[in-house]
């Protein structure tokens, strides 16, 4: 074997290897969970379920979706009756994926309410048949009654 074809097993072999065995590292979003209803409450500054009313996006450097919407109901944190979050431009950077018209219960974080945004990796989902509402319902009327004691 010559020494051109050596270095050329070489580099090869060792591109196949950065390729094949660091893959799961090569997506832009990794998620490690959104955890249990009770640890996505105390985790997100807002819990609240809106419906959505305008979908615009920003090809700035950031790569944003501003989602305008309607709230329905809020578990968390006070909310104007028409507000603003953000999300990631796609899911392959850890966007969400929200639909015009669409309802959803919305799990976001941010410094402020003028600053809040969600993504895949909350438990930010449709608001239909949503199990998430009835565990929300329950401790939110749990902490009602202990403060009424």
């Amino acid at each position: 074997m010559n020494c051109k074809m050596k270095k050329f097993l070489i580099i090869t072999s060792f591109l196949f290897f950065l390729l094949f065995f660091n893959a799961e590292n090569s997506f832009a979003c990794d998620c490690k969970g959104s955890g249990s209803v009770e640890n996505s409450l105390f985790y997100s500054k807002v819990v609240f379920s809106a419906q959505v009313l305008n979908i615009t996006t920003n090809k700035s450097k950031y790569l944003i979706k501003i989602i305008k919407l309607k709230l329905i109901k809020s578990w968390k944190g006070n909310l104007a009756k028409t507000f603003t979050i953000t999300t990631k431009l796609n899911q392959g950077n850890c966007g969400y994926e929200f639909v015009k018209g669409k309802t959803y219960l919305i799990y976001a974080n941010g410094e402020d309410n003028k600053t809040l945004s969600t993504n895949i990796c909350t438990r930010t989902a449709e608001l239909a048949s949503n199990k998430d509402v009835e565990i929300l319902d329950k401790i939110k009327t749990e902490k009602l009654s202990v403060k009424e004691l």
